[in-house]
């Protein structure tokens, strides 16, 4: 992504279980802002700071030094699918996040 150097790092990650309301629809919006609740996503670019406790009120050298990611573009990729499984990382301990696209806990 060449517009500027945040442009090629990773800006958003984001888990959606198989059974959000827009992909029980099964309909291909074509609009990022709907089909993206349709899959687990990563995205280029810029990280929202309104998706940090405290992002908003930080200043930029506050938000890099936590790794978030600025550019002039966030562009998301679709990764999930109803069968895929996600795990955390603990003390050397896999934590289940999702089996199968379903959540391992209640939220």
């Amino acid at each position: 992504m060449g517009i500027d150097d945040g442009g090629s790092r990773l800006g958003e990650v984001a888990l959606v279980s198989k059974h959000s309301s827009v992909a029980k629809t099964g309909v291909v919006f074509n609009s990022t802002l709907l089909d993206e609740n349709a899959a687990s996503h990563i995205a280029l670019g810029q990280a929202y700071a309104s998706n940090v406790l405290r992002g908003v009120s930080m200043n930029a050298s506050e938000r890099d030094a936590i790794g978030m990611n600025e550019s002039a573009i966030h562009q998301d990729v679709m990764i999930g699918d109803e069968v895929m499984d996600v795990y955390g990382v603990s003390n050397n301990k896999k934590i289940p996040i999702m089996k199968n696209g379903e959540w391992c806990f209640t939220i």
